[in-house]
C-alpha cells in the first residue's frame, strides 16, 4: 500500500490493488497445499521477495526517471524503498535457500539465518534515516541559540 500512493503509474498502481489480495489468497492456498505448517514456506516468501524487489526498483525508476525530488537523499521514501530493495534481496537469497540447507546441514541454515538479521537492522536503520531525513536538524541549531 506504500507504494500504490507513490508511484504514478496508474497501471502499476492496479497491479498493486490487485496483488495484495492475491497475494493473501496464495499464501493460504500454498500453506494449505504445497508447503505446510511444519516446512519453511520458502515459495510465498519468494514471491514477495520478488514482488518487493520489483516494486522498489520500479518507484526508484520512476523518482530518477520523472525527477520529482530534487534533492535525492532528504527525499523519505527514497531511503525506505533503499532499505526495502536490501531487504527482499538478502530475504530472497537467504529464505529461498533455507528448506534446502535445512535438508543437508542444520548448522549452514543457522548461519545463513544469522546473517538474515543484518538485512533486518539495515532495513530498520534505513527506516530510521527516512524517517528523520526531511527534517531539518534546526533543533540543535535553536539549543544553541538559547
Amino acid at each position: 500500500m506504500l507504494y500504490k500512493h507513490s508511484i504514478v503509474n496508474a497501471q502499476i498502481r492496479k497491479m498493486i490493488s490487485y496483488s495484495i489480495p492475491v497475494f493473501i489468497v496464495l499464501s493460504m492456498l500454498f500453506s494449505i497445499f504445497i508447503q505446510t505448517p511444519d516446512f519453511n514456506n520458502s515459495y510465498t516468501v519468494i514471491i514477495e521477495s520478488v514482488v518487493m524487489i520489483f516494486l522498489s526498483l520500479f518507484f526508484l525508476r520512476e523518482v530518477l526517471l520523472l525527477q520529482q525530488v530534487t534533492i535525492l537523499h532528504q527525499f523519505p521514501m527514497f531511503w525506505i524503498s533503499v532499505g526495502v530493495l536490501f531487504y527482499y534481496t538478502g530475504n530472497l537469497i537467504i529464505e529461498g535457500m533455507l528448506n534446502y540447507m535445512v535438508n543437508h546441514s542444520m548448522e549452514l541454515a543457522r548461519r545463513a539465518y544469522m546473517i538474515s538479521y543484518i538485512f533486518k537492522y539495515l532495513l530498520f536503520c534505513l527506516f530510521i534515516i527516512g524517517a528523520f531525513c526531511d527534517r531539518p536538524f534546526t533543533f540543535a541549531i535553536k539549543k544553541r541559540n538559547r
